[in-house]
């Protein structure tokens, strides 16, 4: 279980936090991937969301993520803006 929750979502902006724990880390003793993966999808569909009408669904059909650092337990925290 992830445990995904809304910070902050409004005016095509998204700010949601995980808390990472030992069920979400691989065996390197960080935060897995496809957890952060899907902390970032949540985060750009409530950004996306938060601008339109409550009868449309946003659905992801693509995404690409680079992994710059990695992630430990605790919480962590993804923000999302839409820019077109």
């Amino acid at each position: 279980l992830l445990a995904i929750t809304d910070r902050a979502v409004h005016d095509d902006r998204a700010e949601v936090t995980m808390r990472a724990g030992d069920g979400h880390l691989n065996r390197a003793g960080t935060v897995h991937g496809g957890a952060i993966a899907t902390l970032i999808d949540v985060a750009m569909g409530r950004a996306f969301g938060s601008g339109i009408a409550d009868d449309e669904i946003p659905v992801t059909i693509e995404m690409k993520v680079n992994y710059l650092e990695p992630g430990h337990a605790g919480e962590l925290v993804a923000t999302a803006r839409v820019l077109r």
